[in-house]
């Protein structure tokens, strides 16, 4: 496991921008959570996969209004990489069955250039649901990494 020393683990989403604790974090998932043991970087499984889409779409919703090509790009990522079945894809589920279907329709639309306008509000329902299970992976993930305390600082600074 990454060595988080002299590093806070508080939530996901600090988890999520600092890029030493998110390393622990997804190498947390891979090895305890999704026990892959598999040294091919490119095969992820349930949980890995998860932390993936979170964040495709924490950069599609970050995105300015004028990025319109970058998220079509990444609506189109998502619809190839998570939402479609193996080999190509992860089919993972999402909250309901009937925004799903929506998604990923309206994902090869933009792919096959049959539509241009981006819907982001059809990714909120599935990001919200795994989001929210991600979270509870977290506060697992964060009772593990104990916290810099003054006396361990103490101790450093006297090494």
């Amino acid at each position: 496991m990454a060595d988080l020393k002299g590093v806070s683990v508080t939530d996901l989403n600090a988890t999520l921008e600092d890029p030493e604790v998110l390393d622990a974090f997804r190498e947390f998932l891979r090895i305890k959570l999704d026990n892959n043991k598999s040294t091919n970087i490119d095969l992820k499984k349930k949980f890995e996969q998860w932390l993936d889409y979170v964040i495709i779409c924490n950069k599609i919703f970050s995105l300015a209004e004028e990025d319109i090509e970058d998220c079509i790009n990444l609506m189109v990522e998502v619809g190839e990489r998570f939402i479609a079945k193996p080999p190509g894809g992860y089919n993972i589920a999402l909250a309901g069955q009937l925004n799903r279907k929506a998604l990923e329709q309206h994902c090869k639309e933009l792919g096959d250039k049959t539509t241009l306008d981006p819907d982001t509000g059809l990714l909120r329902p599935g990001y919200e649901f795994i989001l929210d299970g991600l979270s509870k992976k977290h506060d697992i993930f964060r009772k593990t990494v104990r916290p810099r305390t003054a006396l361990h600082a103490l101790l450093c600074t006297l090494s």
